[in-house]
């Protein structure tokens, strides 16, 4: 019988204790699977939060990484989309074509990575998710607020608030933004989708070592359809040029969960076809301003299945 398999049988409590005490062996992961795929229970999706924070913490800090010197691939043949951005469908995703299309291009997008069953899981995780939260800091709130869609955890590395909350009068509400690791039940469905279509596997291949997510940008998003204008961008979508410094191989990865984008009334992301390796001044210093913002939009075809991705370079 496995060490896991014995442990199946446990009560919540029991798994809490045994799962505190592979914590205090230095086996984060073992702790951390002993949690996962047991029925619904709100204290043990927060304990599985708080072993994800507190395991990276334990790490020893790296030194400077080597540069990644993996070959670059031939751009493999695939339609083109809007203005020669490289779009194909989930069933073509792999390492190469997505290490082609960054390199080349800077993006690539994916159509129908996500199935409409798994569309509907999340934007059900992201509505409790933002509900709860708003509802643990409403007036009178219950200081035990104990839901499994919203627990910002003590050992997360740095400020719980977003941006758009930062300003005090800028209360939290039904629509926004949240930390995904800020809300239990809505990281492991998160995750499950992540495993379920396999892309840790494609990731992998893709850096060449194993992945890791960025907690404090991985986030989950609802906002009202508005336009873009020169003041602002529609709905949040943006791309962050470089925030975690220099010899950093990330990706960004952005899934539409509604119909966005042109022949909608929301916008989609907005895309520059081409690679920039080097970060680009806008609107300050004397650098180019754009009198509208680079378009047309793109995001899920009128009519066409939620689910779909735009992967970016970082």
């Amino acid at each position: 019988m496995s060490w896991l398999s014995k442990f199946r049988i446990q009560k919540p409590v029991d798994l809490l204790s045994s799962s505190r005490e592979l914590q205090q062996a230095g086996h984060w992961e073992q702790a951390f699977r002993l949690l996962q795929n047991q029925p619904e229970d709100a204290a043990l999706e927060r304990e599985a939060v708080d072993i994800l924070l507190r395991a990276l913490q334990t790490q020893s800090p790296v030194a400077t990484p080597p540069a990644h010197t993996a070959p670059k691939p031939q751009l493999p043949t695939m339609a083109a989309g809007a203005a020669g951005i490289p779009e194909i469908g989930a069933d073509d995703l792999n390492a190469d074509i997505l290490r082609g299309s960054m390199a080349e291009h800077g993006y690539l997008l994916v159509r129908g990575l996500i199935d409409s069953t798994r569309v509907e899981a999340l934007t059900n995780a992201i509505d409790q998710s933002l509900q709860q939260r708003a509802a643990a800091h409403a007036p009178g709130a219950n200081s035990k607020h104990n839901s499994p869609w919203y627990y910002p955890s003590p050992h997360f590395p740095g400020n719980h608030v977003s941006y758009a909350n930062r300003n005090a009068s800028n209360k939290y509400s039904a629509t926004g933004s949240m930390p995904v690791i800020d809300s239990p039940r809505g990281c492991h469905a998160v995750l499950d989708v992540f495993h379920q279509i396999e892309l840790g596997d494609v990731l992998h291949s893709f850096f060449g070592e194993e992945g890791v997510i960025a907690a404090r940008k991985w986030m989950f998003r609802l906002a009202a359809a508005q336009p873009d204008t020169v003041e602002g961008i529609g709905g949040g979508w943006h791309q962050d040029g470089q925030f975690m410094g220099e010899r950093i191989n990330t990706l960004n990865l952005w899934i539409a969960l509604t119909p966005c984008g042109d022949g909608t009334d929301a916008p989609g992301i907005a895309l520059i076809p081409r690679r920039f390796s080097e970060l680009l001044e806008f609107g300050t210093r004397g650098a180019l301003g754009l009198d509208r913002w680079p378009g047309p939009c793109r995001g899920t075809r009128p009519g066409a299945p939620h689910g779909a991705a735009s992967l970016c370079g970082g």
